[in-house]
């Protein structure tokens, strides 16, 4: 057998236009914050649901639909309770499809997985959806030209079903990762054996198809000491978990160590793929099996992403080069110190990252450089915006200090020169910006009555200090930190679109 460590699927995706850095150590290192565009196919077990948790909370997959399919719930009651879980989430706005019946006995734990645990999850009465996974999957398909990774945690059947009626298709998926067996190994996984006769047709399919199944033995517990780190974290995320697994009869399995981390297994290994190692199967097919799982590493992934809680449209960012932003207070300067609280508190984490990424490449706190990375932080929400999606033309000009605007812009944007994506306009300066995201354009303009209490904060410092000594400077510090704190970045711009 020729080796294949999870990078395979990722080159694959550097040659479709997917921009992707992977380094020896088989971490991958984002050059930007790239969405990976996936589909989730599911039979709504608890570890889909808490698959599908880590997964929006990594902040690096776009979710583009969800569909069911028939196994632990029926496929319409795992639908709505899919939706209740998006609504709860934050992330209503994800498209849900029904998968077909199957045939068969069906499994003994049925009637747990469709009731235990949602009693205080807000049920929001949905009608029977009228959809099918099938027109879903043709819509989501339809709409992007890009490579999408479909991953699986039921049995294959939306997939096989898909694939039958639109076989062209194939070339757009990237890969499918798929929590189950292949069809040689003597123990069937629940998933394949659920659907043998379509798990035989996606197989076969010619698609790169990564099993992520194994022994309980060797994947991750979800265990008590798992569930008590995640009731300590306050993220979207971990709050939902946290009130999923609070029924009585979820609790008593807990306690018995019944819960294996199957299905997060899935989004552990796209999540960081430095917690598996694939080898391909010697038959004609791309077909590769998990041939080692690193616990320990998916442990700590497992709660730092549950940590990180990126849940939200607009995506929080991911630090490239450490674990998280630094919050803690001991790990800032005597002014900063004890205003990190109220900085998170009132602001929030991303203007955070973007204010302390502003500065350290500003090299001094100044004033439109906060500025700067507050309007685009401004800009991002009310365009929906991620990391990299806008292209921004700066009217900051070229003279400080106003074009210290540009500094902040580019980190909360995430737009770059170096990119091509950020163009600065040196003809009559103005505090303003133009944000474009495909079709729309926002303009945002610092307000007359800021920029005038500005020139004022500056004209005082010069007199008081002269320009530009080390009196000045800090004077000019004193003042940035009294404007990051007292300006909200929905109150200090005016807003025009086209």
């Amino acid at each position: 057998m020729a080796c294949c460590k999870i990078t395979a699927f990722y080159q694959k995706l550097i040659i479709r236009g997917l921009v992707l850095i992977l380094i020896t150590a088989v971490v991958p290192a984002v050059a930007h914050d790239v969405k990976i565009p996936v589909v989730v196919d599911t039979d709504v077990a608890l570890d889909d649901l808490r698959a599908l948790t880590l997964l929006l909370s990594d902040g690096h997959f776009q979710i583009k639909a969800v569909v069911t399919s028939d196994g632990a719930c029926s496929p319409v009651r795992g639908a709505a309770n899919i939706k209740r879980a998006l609504n709860s989430l934050g992330m209503d706005n994800i498209p849900v499809g029904v998968g077909r019946e199957l045939s068969g006995p069906l499994p003994p734990w049925r009637s747990m997985s469709e009731a235990m645990g949602w009693a205080d999850i807000q049920d929001l009465q949905v009608e029977s959806p009228s959809i099918t996974a099938v027109e879903i999957l043709e819509r989501v398909f339809g709409d992007i030209n890009e490579p999408v990774t479909y991953i699986c945690l039921g049995s294959l059947s939306n997939l096989a079903d898909f694939l039958q009626k639109n076989p062209f298709v194939k070339n757009k998926i990237g890969a499918v990762y798929y929590y189950g067996s292949l069809l040689d190994n003597d123990n069937l996984s629940w998933n394949t054996a659920r659907d043998t006769s379509s798990a035989r047709e996606v197989l076969r399919s010619g698609l790169d198809i990564y099993t992520c199944s194994r022994p309980d033995s060797l994947l991750l517990s979800f265990d008590t000491e798992i569930y008590d780190s995640l009731c300590r974290l306050t993220t979207p995320g971990a709050a939902f978990l946290n009130l999923l697994h609070a029924d009585e009869k979820v609790q008593s399995l807990l306690n018995r160590n019944h819960f294996i981390a199957w299905d997060e297994t899935v989004a552990l290994c796209l999540i960081e793929p430095a917690t598996a190692e694939f080898k391909s199967v010697e038959s004609p097919q791309s077909l590769y099996y998990l041939e080692s799982f690193d616990r320990r590493v998916a442990r700590h992934v497992y709660l730092q992403t549950l940590k990180r809680g990126v849940i939200n449209t607009m995506g929080n960012r991911r630090a490239v080069i450490f674990e998280n932003f630094p919050t803690d207070p001991e790990l800032f300067r005597a002014d900063i110190r004890p205003l990190v609280s109220e900085l998170l508190e009132h602001h929030g984490p991303e203007e955070w990252s973007a204010v302390l990424l502003t500065n350290e490449l500003h090299r001094h706190l100044g004033i439109y450089s906060i500025i700067g990375a507050k309007m685009g932080i401004c800009a991002r929400e009310i365009l929906n915006a991620s990391l990299d999606d806008l292209e921004v033309i700066s009217f900051a000009g070229s003279e400080p200090p106003l074009s210290c605007m540009n500094d902040g812009l580019q980190a909360a944007t995430g737009a770059s020169l170096g990119r091509g994506t950020i163009r600065v306009e040196t003809t009559a300066p103005a505090a303003a910006a133009v944000f474009v995201k495909k079709d729309k354009r926002l303009k945002l303009e610092v307000k007359k009555e800021i920029i005038e209490r500005i020139r004022a904060d500056i004209k005082r410092a010069i007199e008081q200090y002269g320009n530009l000594t080390p009196a000045y400077f800090a004077e000019v510090r004193r003042l940035s930190l009294n404007y990051w704190r007292e300006m909200d970045r929905k109150m200090i711009f005016d807003e025009f679109t086209d």
